[in-house]
């Protein structure tokens, strides 16, 4: 028992490794690993060009109303 309680615990200054290993050990892995990455890239460039497009709306609508209030 008390063996057993010496092993599970953790030692001061020891890196503990992992419970989940996240390196691909196949093909496949390594393929849907760098597919999934390439997705990501491509949804931040969407998500900054929607962005920008919302913004420009945004400033567009502003400077609408301020030139309405301004001609009255």
């Amino acid at each position: 028992m008390a063996r057993r309680l010496r092993l599970l615990r953790e030692e001061r200054g020891a890196e503990r490794p992992s419970a989940l290993d996240d390196d691909p050990c196949c093909v496949y892995g390594l393929m849907t690993r760098a597919t999934l990455d390439n997705l990501a890239k491509d949804v931040d460039e969407l998500k900054t060009r929607v962005n920008a497009l919302l913004w420009g709306v945004g400033t567009t609508v502003v400077i609408d109303v301020f030139m309405r209030l301004a001609g009255q």
